[in-house]
């Protein structure tokens, strides 16, 4: 997803930033691609900082969300329809 935001130049490369301070900087250039984000930004902190095992609904989630961010980025009107 990151990846996605910076070659689209919403965002600009710089390592270090925390999930908060990278979704932040996103929604401020693009702000419908806020929730995606957070929810995205909500299981990685989950998985990786309280250090849970990740299971097969934190996998199709982050699919989900990474399918919702790219129609965001590429215009799609009825991305912003969804919850």
């Amino acid at each position: 997803m990151i990846r996605e935001l910076v070659a689209r130049r919403v965002i600009e490369h710089r390592p270090g930033m925390t999930v908060a301070e990278l979704t932040a900087a996103a929604a401020r250039t693009r702000p419908p691609v806020h929730p995606p984000l957070h929810a995205a930004g909500t299981i990685f902190s989950d998985l990786w900082y309280a250090q849970r095992p990740a299971r097969p609904e934190h996998d199709r989630r982050m699919r989900e969300l990474v399918a919702d961010l790219q129609r965001e980025l590429a215009g799609d009107p009825e991305a912003g329809d969804r919850p």
